[in-house]
């Protein structure tokens, strides 16, 4: 959530001025969700021996392409309103995204964010069968 929250503004269309960025940032979290988390479990265990780490790699990986797509789509989907009422006042366009665009995309965050937590604890016991660490070693 840490990486994607960042990288998610720079994704959606309304929030970013350079429309090749969004795309650009698209496509990734598209590849990084593609690859399945056990795919992943299965190429870092290759990479870095059995063990937690190449565990939290392949949901790292995964989890980037998940949050930053949804958080990215929580943010296109936003009212106009509370921006333009902030970005009339003056403010620089750090504080639009603060006071015009965050408070009313937060709980999409934290639900998606806490879901996905949920969802990682059930696919660590997955990923444990193929030494990959977590729950399931």
């Amino acid at each position: 959530g840490i990486v994607a929250f960042p990288l998610a503004f720079f994704a959606a269309r309304n929030i970013t001025p350079s429309g090749l960025l969004s795309q650009v940032l698209k496509r990734f979290f598209d590849f990084m969700r593609s690859v399945d988390m056990l795919i992943w479990a299965l190429f870092f265990t290759r990479a870095f021996g059995p063990g937690p780490l190449a565990g939290s790699a392949a949901i790292f990986f995964t989890e980037i392409g998940t949050l930053g797509k949804t958080y990215s789509e929580a943010l296109e989907n936003i009212d106009d309103k509370p921006r333009e009422g902030v970005q009339s006042t003056g403010a620089n366009g750090l504080l639009v995204q603060r006071y015009g665009v965050l408070p009313e995309v937060l709980p999409v965050f934290i639900s998606q964010t806490l879901y996905q937590w949920e969802s990682n604890t059930r696919g660590a016991t997955i990923i444990g069968a193929v030494g990959a660490g977590g729950i399931g070693l």
